[in-house]
C-alpha cells in the first residue's frame, strides 16, 4: 500500500494547506463555509512529489470535467508525509461487494462497465498528457525486464495504434470504484489519467481482472478466483462494447491492446504476474508477424 486513508476529525489541526486558491487553515479540515465530510490520503514516506501534486491536479481536473470522481480540497506535508484532502465518499468499493455477494459478479461488472462508459464520453484538455507517451514510458522502463529489442519492437506497434481524446483512467478497477448510495459509483486513484483511446484502457482493465490470483496461496482458491476473474472480465467487456458511444475495435485491434497494456505492466514490479505479462508481450509480437485470427475480445 503506498498510502492510507485518514477521516478528518474536527479536532485535529492539519496544519497549513494549499488548495487552488492559495493557502488557507485547515486547523478543522474544513473550507470556511463547506460542511462536506473529508478525507485525507496520506502517502508513505519517500513518495514523489510529483506524482503527489499531479494525482492531485489530475482527480481535481476530471471531477470539474464531470467525472464520476471525489472533490479536492487541497494537499497538505504532515511530518514529512504528503496528503491530499478530498471528499469522503461513503460506500463499499465493487471489490469489497463482490468478495461479499459474489453472486452479484455480473451486476457488478456492469456497474464498473457503464462507470468506465461514462468517464471515456468526456473529451480530455488539450493540455492532457498522451496515454501513448504514458504507455510508451512504462514500456522502455528500466524497471521493466523486457530486453530492449523486445522493448522497442513494442513501442514500434504502439505507436501505429489508433489514437484517441477521451479521458482514460488508466487503471480502473474493482478496488478504486465505490459505489456511493447518494453519487452512485465514484471513480478514485486518479493518479495515470491520460487522453487517448478508450478501448486501450478497457484492455488495462481487462488485464488487470483475469490476473488477479497473484495474490492468492491456495490452489483450489486460485483456480476460483481465476473462473471469477474471467466472468467478471466478459460480462465488463459485453457490457462495456454495448453501452459505449466509441466505435468498436477493428478485428484483433483489442487483442494488441492487451498485451501491449501486459508490457507496460511489466515496470510495475508485480512480480507473480511476471512470467505471465512477457509471454503475453512475446506472443502479441509473434502474433502480428502473420495475419492474426482472434477475435477483438482477445480470445
Amino acid at each position: 500500500m503506498r498510502s492510507e486513508i485518514i477521516l478528518c476529525d474536527p479536532s485535529v489541526d492539519l496544519g497549513p494547506y494549499t488548495d487552488h486558491r492559495g493557502t488557507g487553515d485547515a486547523a478543522s479540515a474544513q473550507m470556511p463555509g463547506d460542511a462536506t465530510a473529508k478525507v485525507l490520503k496520506l502517502y508513505h514516506p519517500g513518495w514523489p512529489r510529483e506524482a503527489w501534486a499531479n494525482e492531485a491536479e489530475a482527480t481535481r481536473r476530471v471531477a470539474e470535467l464531470g467525472a464520476p470522481a471525489p472533490r479536492v480540497f487541497g494537499t497538505v506535508e504532515i511530518d514529512g508525509r504528503l496528503g491530499i484532502i478530498m471528499e469522503l465518499i461513503e460506500g463499499e468499493t465493487v471489490n469489497t461487494a463482490l468478495r461479499r455477494s459474489p453472486l452479484r459478479i455480473a451486476a457488478l461488472a456492469r456497474t464498473l462497465a457503464e462507470v468506465h462508459a461514462r468517464v471515456h464520453r468526456i473529451t480530455a484538455p488539450d493540455d492532457a498528457g498522451t496515454q501513448l507517451d504514458q504507455l510508451s514510458r512504462k514500456i522502455m522502463s528500466a524497471r521493466s525486464p523486457l530486453e530492449p529489442r523486445t522493448k522497442e519492437a513494442a513501442v514500434a506497434v504502439l505507436e501505429a495504434m489508433p489514437r484517441g481524446r477521451a479521458v482514460c483512467h488508466g487503471d480502473l478497477h474493482p478496488l478504486n470504484v465505490i459505489m456511493s448510495p447518494h453519487r452512485g459509483p465514484v471513480i478514485i486513484d486518479w493518479d495515470s489519467p491520460s487522453a487517448g483511446n478508450p478501448w486501450c484502457d478497457i484492455a488495462r482493465t481487462y488485464l488487470v481482472s483475469t490476473g488477479g490470483t497473484y495474490h492468492v496461496r491456495g490452489r483450489l482458491e486460485r483456480t476460483l478466483v481465476g473462473v471469477a476473474g474471467r466472468i467478471f472480465a466478459k460480462e465488463y467487456l459485453q457490457t462495456y462494447s454495448g453501452v459505449t458511444t466509441h466505435p468498436a475495435p477493428a478485428p484483433g485491434e483489442f487483442a494488441t491492446w492487451l498485451w501491449l497494456n501486459a508490457a507496460a505492466r511489466l515496470c510495475e514490479g508485480v512480480e507473480p504476474e511476471k512470467e505471465r505479462l512477457i509471454a503475453m508481450t512475446h506472443d502479441g509480437l509473434e502474433q502480428g508477424k502473420r495475419p492474426t485470427g482472434r477475435r477483438s475480445d482477445g480470445t
